[in-house]
């Protein structure tokens, strides 16, 4: 077994080391607009929901040769809004396409051949063609060496009716997201297994109120406006 300080290692090993052990990581593939309403869309690994009372997801963006990357200085500085999408089997190439190192005046829309569709409640587009988008508003960022922390409160939600099941909740079957390995690597959703979390007797002194015995099971997705 390697045992190691991060002082014994260079920073880009370590860098390496964190993306081929946290692994899967979900894709944010984020949209964002300039104040003059130039848009740019990139993917970031570094992605997970912080809760859903209210919806509430973040993501980190490294900063490139010292300065913010497009979609955090267009998020922090410009319009304080952005959209989320889940990456599917089907997106995985045109997301590829956007991960490149493209200028702030180049439609990253246009490049990877995919549909800017209008916002419903915030000034972002979003990918007609993504599974899901969730449009975000901004609520604070944080700086941890060269990253920036966004987080953003979910507004309003697009799902597509194919990712749906029978109760119009999303199956993850039909949503097929991929995610992120280490290096050049990803992974499929393919292969899922359930495992039933234990049930604490109530006169146990271990056990807490139950969150599923006190509240009710959550609605299905309603289709349409």
């Amino acid at each position: 077994m390697a045992h190691f300080a991060n002082s014994e290692q260079h920073p880009d090993d370590l860098h390496k080391l964190v993306q081929a052990c946290v692994v899967p990581r979900p894709i944010a593939f984020v949209s964002s607009i300039t104040r003059e309403g130039n848009a740019n869309l990139a993917p970031f690994s570094y992605f997970n929901a912080v809760g859903g009372r209210p919806p509430t997801l973040m993501f980190s963006v490294g900063d490139r040769e010292g300065e913010m990357k497009d979609t955090a200085h267009n998020v922090v500085h410009e319009v304080p809004e952005f959209v989320v999408h889940i990456v599917s089997e089907e997106l995985a190439e045109a997301m590829n396409v956007t991960s490149g190192e493209f200028g702030a005046h180049v439609d990253e829309f246009r490049e990877a051949g995919l549909t800017a569709a209008p916002g419903a409640v915030v000034r972002v587009p979003w990918v007609r063609e993504a599974p899901v988008a969730m449009e975000c508003r901004f609520l604070q960022h944080v700086r941890i060496g060269r990253n920036t922390i966004i987080f953003g409160e979910v507004v309003y939600w697009h799902i597509a009716d194919g990712v749906l099941d029978a109760r119009g909740r999303v199956d993850a079957g039909k949503l097929k997201a991929v995610g992120r390995l280490g290096g050049m690597d990803y992974t499929r959703t393919r292969d899922r297994f359930t495992i039933v979390r234990p049930v604490i007797a109530p006169e146990d002194p271990r056990s807490v109120p139950s969150y599923r015995a006190t509240q009710a099971q959550p609605p299905a997705l309603a289709r349409g406006r």
